[in-house]
């Protein structure tokens, strides 16, 4: 017998059943079904202007929950999917997060700057706004793969804690992931970061600025290079194959995504510590097919005069995220993480311009105008 929660409306003296699933919750749309009759309908019959008898309107109860906490599961068709792109979900979760946080909503609702020269409140912020970027993606990757999201625990750090919430256990990775961090925990004015700076000189909360970072952190020349280099490592699917994609990438038919950097023109310093890295985990790099492609991209590129001139070597981003490919993690994970262990770097900045005079960031334009004919 399916088990239900019978409610009986007072108003029009009708029952309404409204069942229970899974034993625990009812659904809000559910509930939605009780209605009754417009107010100037329960006193007797309403009358258009020709004297007709007017159709009664039902009404449906509206349910005042906030979050639905208490009585009811609200389903919603917005809900993400499982194969879903991680990135919006990763705004969508720091939105929902700003959403909850009181100080981060009080920002906008004062003339008082509500961190500018308050370090105490702001510390306590930039380490929420942290906190808020680590437990969206352990929920994006519990979520995804149908696993149980686990709680943090205060006495681990947040590598260890992003792990627990993540489903992983395996001390190496803890430390694998401790040395490969201190390389990326700030890397000076990179385009995310000026984008937090940028938005954080509007005097806004740290998640929105974070967020204004993560946008442009998931952009095809930053961080979003990372998802397209692996996008083609998946396409072209096995390391005999990579000869013929460096023609065509000479031949610029196609393009080689996570080599070169905007400052580092020839080696990037970090890449020697990643290698290392590498070399202590080479049997779980060589055993990844995708990774196998990856090395011998890197191969071609080292020994090929057409990169080697042009002094094209892969950056230090990429090959980071070789050692997370090695570790287990999805790789439509791997930009999300690698925003996580930038923030805190980011948002260092973001505090020390707490500290100086207020200036909001207004790039000067110099128009050039086309030269006459």
């Amino acid at each position: 017998m399916e088990e239900s929660l019978q409610v009986f409306d007072t108003r029009t003296g009708k029952l309404y059943p409204i069942p229970i699933h899974n034993g625990d919750y009812i659904r809000a749309a559910d509930i939605g079904q009780i209605a009754v009759p417009e107010a100037k309908y329960l006193n007797g019959e309403a009358k258009h202007m020709n004297g007709d008898t007017a159709p009664q309107i039902a009404r449906p109860l509206r349910i005042l929950d906030n979050g639905y906490q208490h009585t009811a599961c609200m389903e919603s068709s917005i809900t993400y999917m499982r194969d879903s792109d991680t990135y919006p979900m990763i705004l969508a979760g720091m939105s929902a997060f700003a959403a909850s946080d009181s100080t981060i909503s009080a920002t906008r609702h004062q003339q008082k700057p509500m961190f500018h020269g308050s370090l105490e409140i702001a510390d306590q912020a930039l380490l929420r706004t942290v906190a808020y970027i680590a437990s969206t993606i352990g929920l994006i990757y519990c979520h995804k793969n149908d696993k149980v999201f686990t709680n943090p625990e205060k006495d681990r750090s947040l590598i260890g804690n992003l792990l627990l919430m993540m489903g992983y256990t395996d001390p190496k990775i803890e430390q694998c992931l401790n040395k490969l961090w201190i390389l990326y925990a700030d890397h000076e004015m990179t385009n995310s970061t000026a984008a937090v700076l940028h938005a954080g000189s509007t005097l806004c909360d740290p998640i929105s600025a974070a967020i204004s970072g993560i946008v442009s952190a998931y952009g095809p020349l930053h961080g979003g290079a990372i998802d397209l280099a692996y996008e083609a490592f998946k396409q072209i699917g096995k390391p005999e194959a990579v000869p013929f994609f460096i023609e065509g990438v000479k031949l610029k038919k196609l393009r080689l995504f996570g080599y070169g950097h905007r400052v580092y023109k020839t080696r990037d310093p970090r890449a020697a510590l990643i290698e290392e890295l590498m070399q202590e985990h080479r049997d779980a790099v060589h055993a990844n097919p995708l990774l196998r492609v990856a090395m011998a991209i890197d191969k071609a590129a080292n020994q090929d005069p057409y990169f080697v001139d042009r002094g094209l070597k892969a950056n230090a981003d990429l090959m980071g995220c070789f050692m997370y490919t090695a570790m287990g993690f999805d790789t439509d994970m791997i930009t999300a993480i690698t925003c996580l262990s930038r923030a805190p770097g980011s948002l260092a900045h973001w505090r020390e311009s707490l500290q100086k005079p207020v200036k909001l960031w207004r790039p000067q334009q110099i128009y050039v105008s086309p030269l006459a004919n």
